[in-house]
């Protein structure tokens, strides 16, 4: 006496696992299972190389003229953007810094006041200015 599955004669009546087994058993089956596998495998892996545009990423290798132009600009465009950037950060930095000088706070208002100095100093030296 086995379990309940093998022991009732109704096709209708077999659990999953019974179905698993007997797929299993089937001449070929199990080869087409893992084909299936592989197909669905592949079609995941070409539309993720469509995505990542890989051919363009190698006609890009091909032409290196093409490849060391859009490095150069791109290279441009990151050196006046931090430049634009740094400017920007750099007068709210001094912009804050005059605000708290004008409420008059002993030890910023003489740390501007260095700054002052050595500016002031900097520029007397320089004549062409």
């Amino acid at each position: 006496m086995g379990t309940g599955e093998e022991s009732s004669g109704a096709p209708g009546n077999r659990s999953p696992v019974a179905k698993v087994r007997e797929q299993e058993d089937a001449p070929g089956s199990g080869e087409r299972a893992v084909a299936d596998r592989i197909s669905r495998q592949l079609d995941r892996v070409a539309a993720a190389l469509d995505r990542s545009s890989l051919a363009e990423l190698v006609e890009l290798y091909r032409r290196p003229r093409r490849m060391l132009f859009l490095s150069l600009v791109s290279g441009i465009f990151r050196g006046v953007g931090t430049a634009i950037g740094f400017t920007a950060v750099a007068a709210l930095v001094l912009y804050f810094l005059g605000r708290l000088a004008a409420l008059n706070l002993p030890v910023i208002g003489e740390f501007v006041a260095d700054i002052t100095r050595i500016v002031e100093r900097e520029l007397q030296m320089r004549p062409g200015l």
